[in-house]
């Protein structure tokens, strides 16, 4: 299983250079659809109407991205981090950063940045950078949310089960349900609430994390991980005997955040699950490029809302 999380992590990073290469330029406090792929459409916040949603289009915050059976959008965010919008999917997304200046380096965020993507149904694949002290970025459903630090992870909810899945390829996640409980789930770990602990993720569920990111087609690491969908073999994969050996080596650091969702919960509310607020937005008035922060994340516990942040 180490090893195969070290191939699949190599092969993530190599995806998420090319995903964030687009995000270079992108001014703060934006983000946008760099990729489409089959039908797409988007609504503003407030609005019943939904348009079609073409590649390079700058979202407005509180817009609704929809997808149909065999489409995706990858958003990308001008803090460097990504999302991929699986087929059959609706989510809402909100985003806040503080100004800054230059390009976005690659990997990690140029400035605090608050993220908020809400699961009406469906999944997203996020890739998200090294975060700063302070910044928050909180994937929400109506059953729970997950909130990550520089994290690789598809979440799913189902409106038809009222079922929630994590799953985690890369770094630490900390996992809220509806009444509170905090659960960590490290990489190479999946959970599903309400019923349901964490369980080891398959090999072919992680290996099918790089391919979902950017084919509608191909099924997600959830669908693999349920047997929902047969596995897939990605370009690439190592040899059978070596992804499943154990070398006894430790698992590599992670260079994208805290070595452990239990650090990540600890380090100043930085996972986003619990006390989300962090020490840069403390008291801070509604700020960052967009003008009107985040809003309050809709069905889950007070402790889940993504203050703005603060222009200071």
């Amino acid at each position: 299983m180490k090893n195969i999380l070290r191939w699949i992590t190599a092969g993530l990073t190599a995806t998420f250079v090319a995903l964030a290469a687009h995000a270079a330029d992108m001014a703060p406090g934006t983000f946008a659809a760099s990729t489409v792929k089959g039908d797409v459409s988007y609504k503003l916040a407030g609005s019943t109407t939904y348009v079609k949603l073409a590649p390079g289009t700058t979202l407005p915050q509180g817009s609704t991205i929809k997808t149909a059976p065999g489409s995706l959008a990858i958003v990308v965010f001008a803090s460097g981090s990504t999302a991929t919008v699986r087929p059959a999917s609706e989510v809402v997304v909100n985003f806040d950063q503080k100004p800054f200046s230059g390009p976005i380096p690659v990997g990690a965020e140029p400035s605090v940045s608050k993220t908020q993507i809400h699961i009406v149904d469906g999944s997203v694949i996020s890739k998200v950078a090294k975060l700063k002290k302070g910044s928050e970025f909180n994937i929400t459903s109506p059953v729970g949310a997950a909130g990550v630090r520089g994290t690789t992870l598809e979440v799913s909810y189902s409106s038809s089960t009222g079922t929630m899945t994590v799953l985690c390829a890369e770094g630490a996640v900390v996992v809220q349900n509806s009444v509170g409980t905090t659960t960590a789930v490290n990489a190479g770990q999946s959970i599903s609430f309400p019923v349901g602990g964490v369980v080891e993720a398959t090999p072919a569920a992680l290996a099918a994390v790089e391919t979902a990111m950017e084919s509608p087609t191909a099924p997600s690491a959830i669908e693999v991980q349920s047997g929902a969908a047969p596995a897939t073999t990605p370009a690439g994969t190592p040899p059978a005997g070596e992804s499943t050996t154990s070398t006894g080596e430790s698992t590599p650091s992670n260079d994208q955040g805290s070595s452990s969702a239990a650090d990540a919960a600890n380090s100043g509310g930085q996972a986003g699950v619990g006390n989300v607020g962090g020490g840069d937005t403390a008291g801070g008035s509604t700020g960052g490029s967009t003008g009107g922060g985040i809003p309050s994340g809709p069905t889950i516990p007070d402790t889940t809302v993504v203050d703005p942040v603060s222009p200071n």
